[in-house]
């Protein structure tokens, strides 16, 4: 027999400032699989899922936060690996300097 868990979902409104202080302080109630949205300085929505917790500490990591698709390499191939490749440049490029200002703490 299959067991069927429902999640309630809730919003709440919370800066990071407040966030953080709660992961530290073990009072967050955030559990893994838990979505934070956020707008980076360019207006774009980004999810941020919690995938690992443990004592005062929370790891996030990003959800489809590209608003376009972007090829690993432009030649279709994987010479040199992630290092040398587009996607690369591109997340450290655009993605990585909107994520700096916008979450900058």
């Amino acid at each position: 027999m299959a067991v069927l868990t429902q999640t309630v979902t809730t919003e709440t409104a919370i800066n990071w400032e407040e966030l953080a202080q709660k992961i530290k302080d073990n009072t967050s109630a955030l559990k893994v699989g838990d979505i934070i949205t956020e707008k980076t300085l360019d207006g774009e929505e980004m999810d941020l899922v919690v995938v690992d917790m443990g004592p005062g500490w929370a790891r996030f990591e990003s959800k489809d936060c590209l608003p376009v698709e972007v090829a690993y390499n432009q030649n279709n191939r994987n010479a040199g690996g992630f290092a040398d490749s587009d996607v690369k440049r591109y997340l450290n490029e655009e993605v990585s300097t909107v994520c700096r200002r916008s979450f900058a703490m």
